[in-house]
């Protein structure tokens, strides 16, 4: 089947099911199911009214989506992004804890990747914080992250008291954290003793 229009659509399909459906026995990068092509626009484009998806890629072996321009961006997107809890590759969470927060120690600043809404970048974006003596705490995420990598980075840092941080998860039987918590300490780097230290934390 072949399409073409000078203004308006070169094919068009509806149905309860498929509303077009191209396949290919070929192989290789010239052998596309379906192709778009464009000079200055968008060559292939998905909209969902609803809950669903606008465009979804998968494969058995390959790339379920790959992207690359030229002198563009591969990848680029105005939205938040999220990926499984258990892949590796982008952060699933983020926080900024200031202990000098009106009303005590808080999150400030955050990043939820395993939730929806306004909560995804709302503080505290669903995690909680429990203080248990100077410098010690215990940051609940509310989904696992013993087996994610993480890192803790003092806000203070290099300063004229330096301030170390040391976080610890489940996987250590000394942490007071269970699989969906991390325990941070920070302290100063000269005498090691604890010290209440802002602090960003990532989780991978």
């Amino acid at each position: 089947m072949v399409g073409t229009s000078s203004s308006g659509y070169g094919v068009t399909g509806t149905s309860s099911n498929v509303g077009v459906y191209g396949t290919t026995t070929g192989s290789g990068g010239s052998a596309n199911g379906v192709q778009g092509s464009s000079t200055n626009a968008t060559a292939v484009r998905g909209d969902d009214a609803g809950g669903g998806s606008g465009v979804v890629g998968t494969s058995t072996s390959g790339y379920g989506v790959y992207g690359s321009s030229s002198s563009g961006f591969g990848f680029a997107t105005n939205s938040n992004v999220q990926q499984t809890r258990g892949m590796g590759g982008w952060v699933k969470a983020m926080a900024y804890v200031d202990p000098a927060a009106p009303g005590g120690i808080a999150i400030t600043l955050c990043y939820n990747s395993q939730t929806s809404g306004a909560a995804v970048s709302t503080p505290p974006c669903g995690f909680s914080i429990t203080h248990l003596g100077l410098g010690n705490n215990v940051l609940d995420f509310g989904f696992q992250i013993s087996d994610r990598f993480v890192s803790a980075t003092s806000a203070i840092g290099f300063g004229s008291s330096p301030v170390g941080i040391m976080v610890c998860t489940a996987v250590f039987s000394l942490c007071s954290a269970n699989a969906n918590q991390m325990q941070t300490y920070s302290f100063y780097t000269s005498s090691n003793n604890p010290t209440d230290d802002p602090f960003y934390i990532i989780v991978y």
